[in-house]
């Protein structure tokens, strides 16, 4: 069934997902990322909404239960499971061309050179949010196209200053 939405109730919505983003932030999820999800929470919860209760009121409950699951359900920690083997698969990302030497780096706000854990520190801070899910594919193994490697590769040059073809 589509369902028309009218300016008050996406403006209700936005308030909502505003409202509750700062809240849910964590990981490589920011703000805008959480707003993001928590609008499309809402339209999606607008199916169930009966009217018998302000919408504004339902709304807020319904996004801010599908937040909790959401963060949840992606949250992980750097060493268990899932989560160990993908920061392992980032580290092996490096393992060919990085030895016990120092990485010289570009960047002047730096020190002169930097290991293999601050490289990935680096690049997990300064890598752009929308590379950010197909190089986390990259690291865990996942097949991933080759220009989007290619285009990885590259900003990953960029951040810490070595070439990792």
């Amino acid at each position: 069934m589509n369902q028309e939405i009218t300016p008050e109730q996406f403006a209700t919505i936005q308030k909502i997902a505003k409202q509750l983003a700062p809240r849910y932030v964590f990981g490589s999820y920011e703000r805008d990322d959480i707003e993001q999800e928590a609008t499309i929470m809402a339209l999606d919860g607008l199916k169930r909404y009966d009217g018998v209760r302000p919408l504004e009121n339902f709304l807020y409950t319904h996004v801010n239960n599908r937040l909790k699951n959401f963060k949840r359900d992606n949250f992980y920690r750097i060493t268990t499971g899932n989560a160990e083997r993908a920061q392992q698969a980032k580290k092996d990302l490096f393992a060919a061309s990085v030895s016990n030497d120092p990485i010289v780096c570009v960047e002047e706000d730096l020190s002169d050179s930097i290991d293999t854990k601050e490289a990935i520190e680096k690049i997990d801070r300064l890598l752009p949010a929308k590379y950010r899910a197909d190089y986390l594919k990259m690291t865990a193994g996942a097949k991933v196209s080759k220009k989007k490697k290619m285009e990885i590769y590259s900003l990953i040059q960029g951040i810490v200053g070595e070439n990792y073809e």
